[in-house]
């Protein structure tokens, strides 16, 4: 249904061709390149009202917005502020790029699925519902199309839009008080939580308690591979400060998309601003910290848990472009905060021990 006044066709088409004349230096240049579009779309959203789709973007090859600095063009800083600033785009009433060089100049695309069919299988037999309007090459050819930019824009499509991995931190606070382990359960060996496989003490972490020492185990019991410590059992007399310890943590850090690495720090340097370090330790390998809250001397370890999130922005955009208003910026998610208690969060994987 259509209102006095309505199109059928709610988008505005824009064309983007980024250029980065303006400004000295790659950074400056692509950050007025990026804020001249936002202006751009802000001023169509005060005449029309209307969000804008920008249907066709691709780089010119007198484009100015690559690094040459590896002797070729490569476009990942431009791409990656594009969309690491996606908050903007949505409040300038932008809800979508469309790269069209895989389009040829006469509008058809890359690949021809008869000649590629008969390339295959033969002249033979052709599946019906196959149309030879597409261009020749395939798009997978650096020379038809899938480009450094195309390639590009796609890493970033899947990373804006797919799952990321999350480790937030957990504090576990130290009291007077004796860690005793408990019998474990069938979900305990489900999970992994417990081993029945262990031949001597130092093989079973689960009676490893996370303030690096074992667990008293119950008068009599002997039977080690059927018992663990409660995982947010903390004794204050078991944990060693961090700063006690003269040994190094080696960690290797692992984050989506890019190779692990590894490091090493002295347990002394472990603190709050490191809690992944900590946290990523075997609980046989921890200490503590300590701070002052509210005249009290709090003594704590960290621990690590596992989430993900998909990262998404709100189509939510003021109807006049005001700069004044901001409907699309998602607040900080560097931190979680439950219960006023704020939770740290990493999108790498810290996985350590002692050295």
């Amino acid at each position: 249904m259509l209102f006095e006044g309505e199109t059928a066709f709610p988008l505005l088409l824009q064309e983007w061709q980024p250029d980065c004349r303006a400004g000295s230096g790659l950074e400056d240049k692509v950050k007025r390149e990026f804020e001249s579009r936002l202006a751009y779309s802000r001023s169509l959203l005060s005449n029309f009202s209307r969000p804008s789709l920008i249907w066709k973007f691709h780089f010119k090859d007198t484009s100015d917005c690559a690094d040459w600095s590896s002797g070729k063009a490569d476009y990942s800083y431009f791409l990656s502020y594009l969309f690491n600033n996606t908050a903007e785009m949505v409040d300038a009433g932008i809800v979508g790029i469309i790269y069209d060089n895989w389009m040829t100049d006469d509008g058809k695309g890359y690949g021809d699925p008869i000649a590629q069919y008969e390339s295959s299988f033969g002249n033979s037999d052709l599946p019906t519902g196959l149309s030879n309007s597409l261009a020749e090459g395939r798009l997978d050819d650096p020379s038809s199309g899938k480009t450094h930019p195309f390639c590009e824009l796609q890493k970033y499509s899947q990373k804006i839009l797919g799952i990321t991995k999350l480790t937030y931190g957990q504090k576990l606070y130290a009291y007077n008080q004796t860690c005793g382990c408990t019998e474990c359960t069938d979900a305990d060996y489900a999970l992994g939580l417990c081993s029945k496989d262990a031949d001597n003490l130092d093989d079973i972490p689960q009676l490893f308690c996370n303030d690096g020492a074992t667990c008293a185990m119950p008068l009599g019991e002997t039977d080690y591979n059927s018992y663990r410590c409660p995982s947010t059992c903390v004794s204050l007399e078991k944990c060693v400060q961090c700063a006690d310890i003269t040994a190094k943590s080696f960690c290797r850090i692992e984050e989506s998309g890019s190779p692990p690495v590894g490091a090493a720090k002295d347990y002394g340097e472990i603190n709050d601003d490191y809690w992944q370090w900590l946290a990523g330790l075997p609980a046989d390998s921890k200490c503590c910290l300590q701070s002052q809250e509210n005249n009290r001397t709090l003594i704590y370890t960290y621990i690590s848990r596992s989430g993900s999130k998909q990262r998404s922005e709100f189509l939510q955009y003021p109807g006049r472009g005001e700069l004044e208003m901001d409907c699309g910026n998602t607040p900080d998610t560097s931190v979680l905060e439950y219960c006023n208690i704020r939770i740290p969060l990493e999108e790498k994987q810290y996985i350590c021990k002692k050295i």
